[in-house]
């Protein structure tokens, strides 16, 4: 067996020096130099410049293995960085896209809280541990306040230390200071920051990754319209809205104008489900007749119009003012006569029922005069008081809030004025002056104000239709 082991060794040494003569010594292999190294045939096994390529290239793979690695764990981290931030701001807010069949369902800890005494939204800690915070309970009408939390999902944290940390463990950095934003001058309530992997405060810059909450996401301006049953406008009517401060119900109040139009202040009422209460007008409460406003007599240079007393006590008018604008070409008109309830209170021509002007050479009444009479009194309906309580959604920077209806009672008394025989002039003949848009110059415009001595009762602004 040795012998034959040796003959195989000498004949493979016998054909490589072979190869080597035949190719001019050129291409000899290494190992071939070594007389205890065997010299295998080029097919049998690796050169070592192969190796050294592989082990290089397994190098490189290594270095690009690893780098790609930390990249993918750093891009990890900036995800779920960027997701708590939104699941944070979440906690805050509530779900936007979360709905029940009347509407937005989830406001979070607004929703249930609100903002503090202050106006600012809550710690972060607030958000998961409730602390001093009020139970969450209903209050007065029924609006509820406090802490139903936590509201962070208990799959996000685990506790209260690593809720205030991003997954760099770097602390969040918040603040509550309200700031208007420079790119859009839009204002910020709240800002959470993470520092990112550097752990250092890039101003939200670099590999800061921050999330705003503005103003116009926790904050509405409310209004509304109170009406009755066939549409017209109630003025007077206390509408009173209550919602959470600091956990504690609270309340705004205001009444209705002519229009029957309330509006809280702006930015005052936190986003959520709200409760307002609206009560129409117990004492008398005056309303300009909508539609009742008719110029009259051939040249339609007479204005007739009423005053209707919607409210359930009598009130007392003993002076008048009517102040309007007549386009060109005319510009001014001056009235001879007023008629209040039926009664003559003004007469150009009567130096007794001209007292307004002080005068006797027997002008006409121009704009802004203002009329004193004997004490007139516009029957209330004498009913009780009637109201009601609504739910109603704050979900939006400005909320109209559907119309409240009220079946009131029909109405007291009504009081009709005439002022008659409008002139170009204010004293002598002249032409008469049209008090509509019959003549196609533009529409006259009016504004009547009603007292009780001193005390304003009523104003309103109109324009006269064509009597039919």
């Amino acid at each position: 067996m040795k012998d034959g082991r040796q003959q195989t060794v000498n004949s493979y040494q016998q054909s490589a020096v072979s190869r080597r003569s035949a190719s001019g010594g050129a291409g000899s292999c290494f190992p071939c130099l070594l007389s205890t190294v065997y010299c295998l045939p080029a097919k049998g096994g690796f050169a070592l410049i192969s190796v050294i390529i592989i082990l290089s290239l397994l190098g490189i793979a290594t270095g690009v293995a690893t780098s790609f690695a930390h990249r993918l764990k750093t891009s990890r981290r900036q995800v779920a960085t960027e997701d708590e931030l939104k699941a944070l701001k979440e906690a805050i807010l509530g779900n936007p896209r979360q709905y029940s069949k009347e509407g937005r369902s989830n406001f979070g800890y607004l929703g249930d809280m609100g903002l503090s005494g202050t106006g600012q939204l809550p710690a972060l800690a607030g958000l998961y541990t409730k602390g001093s915070q009020p139970t969450y309970a209903l209050g007065t009408a029924g609006q509820g306040a406090g802490w139903a939390g936590p509201y962070i999902t208990p799959i996000l944290r685990e506790d209260l230390a690593d809720l205030l940390k991003d997954p760099y463990g770097n602390t969040y950095s918040y603040t509550t200071t309200a700031y208007q934003r420079a790119s859009d001058n839009e204002w910020v309530s709240a800002r959470i920051r993470s520092f990112g992997p550097n752990k250092t405060d890039d101003n939200g810059t670099g590999d800061d990754r921050q999330i705003e909450i503005l103003q116009k996401e926790t904050r509405s301006t409310v209004s509304g319209y109170v009406k009755r049953t066939d549409g017209t406008a109630i003025s007077g009517a206390t509408v009173t809205l209550y919602y959470p401060v600091a956990g504690s119900v609270s309340n705004l109040s205001t009444t209705t104008n002519a229009s029957g139009l309330y509006q809280f202040p702006a930015n005052a009422v936190p986003f959520g489900v709200r409760t307002i209460t609206v009560s129409a007008p117990t004492t008398g409460s005056l309303e300009f007749a909508e539609g009742s406003a008719l110029s009259t007599d051939t040249g339609n240079e007479d204005l007739s119009f009423n005053i209707t007393n919607r409210g359930t006590t009598d009130v007392i008018v003993n002076a008048i003012r009517l102040d309007y604008t007549i386009p060109p070409p005319d510009n001014n008109a001056y009235f001879q006569e007023v008629y209040v309830g039926g009664t003559q209170v003004f007469d150009y021509s009567n130096d007794a029922l001209n007292d307004a002007l002080n005068d006797t050479t027997n002008p006409r009444g121009p704009t802004g005069t203002t009329i004193t009479f004997a004490d007139t009194s516009i029957a209330g309906s004498g009913g009780g008081s009637v109201s009601t309580t609504k739910r109603v959604l704050v979900a939006a920077d400005s909320a109209q809030l559907p119309n409240v209806i009220l079946s009131t009672q029909s109405g007291g008394g009504t009081l009709n004025i005439r002022y008659i025989n409008f002139y170009k002039n204010q004293a002598g003949g002249g032409p008469k002056v049209s008090i509509n848009d019959d003549d196609g110059d533009g529409q006259p415009s009016f504004t009547v104000t009603l007292y009780n001595g001193a005390t304003v009762v009523l104003t309103q602004s109109f324009i006269a239709l064509e009597q039919p």
